[in-house]
């Protein structure tokens, strides 16, 4: 038997409401590209390939983004789950569900563009990769593989806890969860 309590963290609505709001305001400008005009001939957006590019780009990803904070503020799911199984990631777009203790190598901190996230190192990541069905999902895996050394990265940007509490709860519990395995 694992001593590794059950412990859910869950979303946070007030956190989702701010990066719903500003979903639709970067929706709103990506609109707005398409019927104003700039009023400068010098600039790189005046190029309308490189503004509609960004319009349809704007909408396409914010839209994306919003519908996926319309949809956390719905449920009361959590956002982790941890217990004697592992980690269940409900916190992004982009999640990986059920990460075995097993699976786990170690947790690392990466900052990317000056938003920081929890790496998840396992074992075998291209079962994370090949288990993703969406298209869009499964690149941004590999590229987070490629790029920061795994598939799987949490940010404590939605959840009610901080991220360095975040890790030091994780690094606990897989300790607990080796001891149990030795």
């Amino acid at each position: 038997m694992s001593s590794i309590q059950r412990t859910e963290i869950p979303i946070s609505k007030s956190k989702i409401y701010l990066m719903l709001f500003f979903s639709v305001v970067f929706v709103a400008i990506g609109v707005a590209m398409f019927f104003i005009q700039p009023s400068s001939g010098r600039y790189l957006i005046n190029v309308p390939v490189i503004r509609y590019g960004l319009a349809v780009a704007c909408i396409l990803f914010f839209g994306y983004t919003g519908i996926f904070f319309i949809s956390r503020l719905k449920g009361d799911k959590p956002g982790l789950i941890i217990d004697e199984y592992g980690i269940t990631d409900c916190s992004s777009s982009v999640n990986a569900g059920l990460i075995p203790w097993a699976d786990i190598r170690q947790f690392t901190v990466v900052n990317v563009m000056n938003q920081k996230f929890l790496m998840i190192v396992v074992h075998n990541p291209n079962d994370y990769i090949n288990k993703q069905t969406n298209a869009l999902k499964r690149r941004a895996m590999i590229y987070n593989h490629s790029n920061y050394g795994s598939p799987i990265s949490i940010s404590a940007n939605t959840l009610k806890i901080k991220l360095p509490q975040l890790q030091i709860l994780l690094e606990e519990c897989l300790e607990k969860a080796r001891a149990g395995r030795g």
